[in-house]
């Protein structure tokens, strides 16, 4: 069950601003953004709406609730308190929590990047504990892993995220006057169209590689025309002392817009008994919600702990068997979109495209990170890099069109020379292409998949304006001396 029309526009006017408040709740919100997506969080850590920045599909949804917090704790001889949620209320569904925390700072902008507020920090407390919560868009580059795989399953898989990450760190002060003993945090995610929750705590290869225990959702969107194939995950880079993946609510008992879902891993999360499931599939059944409980252990008083999480994201094109067609990375006009027509395939999948603006330090960290070798061929201006990728099965030829951006080509460069090269086989090779300088597309067909760059087989300069000038002064006067 989703949101309606008029309930999305009302959430992308408000994650539009830096600091806002949702209706009938004092919260303060701010948005964290980079230019794939963008987060509205609370001053608690809490985020209700996470969405994608990508034209065309600028405001799709990848999470509706919840991505929140919880701490359960001793005071000296007292008696233990119960897990305790952070934020005070829960949105869509709309419910209230048992927080006895209250705001000290609300969630501010500390940094700004290219136009993106990266960074933010807020504070809140109770009588116990203070809490400060710092926010960090971070660019991985080549994206970091992202568990798919449960981790009883026999065999592991991950698929590797988009550049950007959310960094967020939790760094909890006893402020209490005693001793407090059993510390311990939960972090619950629940996506938008979650259809499957698992646990992974395999190690792979890559950036962050650190942050390998994973609770990773799959979703699929089939609301924006194409439909697309989600991935949202948090990691932490400590193994947690319990975990679970669950419910949150059941679409035979539970309406996803108000009052608390009557069953599910928030309620467990309540309890202090998440069972250690590693898979849940609620396709068709239930809304899924997975959880990791972290032990943080006894703090003096006026001690402090920290604890760090990476939040992620992927999206692909899912693809049917025979002729597909469609496009990716936007609209078909933006710099950066492919559209893709595959002439066979086998087996369903997703499609995947990234396109990166690449100077030659990124090209040379990817180069070194074994994703190609260091391109040798003629580069027009600032490097324009497509990755692309698909899971499925495929005969035949892929064609496809690349839309490129002519600002980042040089000054001087002719855009009719343009071509399209593909390292395949340990090799870039020379795929030539049709180009279109109208729309800014070059077109190819390919049978592998993997990165392209637009680039040129030589310089391609065209003469600059006063150059014209004055070989067309000069050939008069040569023509006159031959008379």
């Amino acid at each position: 069950m989703r949101r309606s029309r008029f309930a999305v526009l009302a959430m992308l006017a408000l994650a539009a601003t830096s600091s806002l408040a949702w209706a009938a709740d004092p919260t303060s919100y701010a948005s964290v953004s980079n230019p794939n997506w963008n987060m509205s969080l609370s001053s608690y850590g809490y985020s209700d709406i996470l969405l994608d920045n990508t034209p065309g599909f600028q405001g799709r949804e990848y999470l509706s609730g919840e991505w929140a917090a919880a701490v359960s704790y001793k005071v000296g001889n007292s008696n233990t308190t119960s897990p305790t949620w952070l934020q005070p209320d829960f949105i869509f569904p709309d419910w209230t929590t048992n927080s006895n925390f209250r705001e000290v700072t609300p969630i501010t902008i500390t940094q700004s990047n290219n136009g993106y507020d990266t960074h933010a920090v807020s504070v809140i407390e109770n009588s116990d504990l203070r809490i400060t919560i710092n926010y960090a868009m971070l660019d991985t580059v080549t994206g970091m892993k992202m568990g798919t795989s449960p981790g009883n399953a026999a065999t592991g898989s991950a698929i590797e995220s988009n550049r950007y990450v959310l960094q967020q760190s939790y760094t909890i002060t006893n402020i209490s006057g005693n001793e407090i003993t059993g510390l311990s945090f939960f972090q619950m995610l629940h996506g938008l169209n979650g259809e499957k929750s698992l646990y992974d705590n395999r190690l792979y290869t890559g950036a962050l590689s650190d942050y390998h225990y994973d609770t990773t959702q799959v979703a699929s969107d089939p609301s924006w025309g194409p439909s697309f194939k989600d991935y949202i995950s948090f990691a932490s880079n400590v193994a947690p002392v319990a975990f679970e993946n669950d419910m949150y609510g059941t679409f035979a008992d539970d309406n996803h817009a108000t009052g608390k879902p009557s069953i599910g891993t928030h309620l467990l999360i309540e309890d202090d008994a998440l069972g250690g499931k590693y898979f849940f599939n609620g396709t068709d059944t239930a809304w899924v919600a997975g959880a990791q409980k972290y032990s943080l252990a006894t703090l003096a008083e006026n001690a402090s702990r920290t604890i760090d999480l990476m939040l992620s994201v992927k999206t692909g094109t899912t693809l049917t068997e025979g002729a597909s067609e469609g496009n990716a990375n936007g609209d078909g006009g933006n710099p950066g979109c492919v559209t893709f027509q595959f002439e066979d395939v086998t087996t369903p999948g997703s499609f995947y495209a990234e396109y990166n603006i690449c100077d030659e330090d990124e090209l040379d960290y990817r180069a070194s990170h074994g994703e190609f070798e260091m391109p040798e061929f003629y580069i027009p201006g600032t490097a324009q890099l497509f990755e692309l990728d698909f899971d499925g099965e495929f005969d035949g030829a892929i064609t496809l069109t690349f839309t490129y951006d002519p600002a980042l080509l040089g000054s001087n460069d002719d855009e009719s020379l343009l071509r399209v090269f593909h390292f395949d086989d340990g090799q870039w090779k020379d795929m030539g292409g049709v180009v279109d300088t109208l729309n800014h597309t070059i077109t190819i067909e390919t049978e592998s998949l993997s990165p392209f760059v637009i680039g040129a087989s030589g310089p391609m300069s065209v003469p600059e304006p006063g150059t014209l000038a004055v070989l067309g002064l000069a050939l008069p006067l040569v023509m006159r001396r031959r008379r």
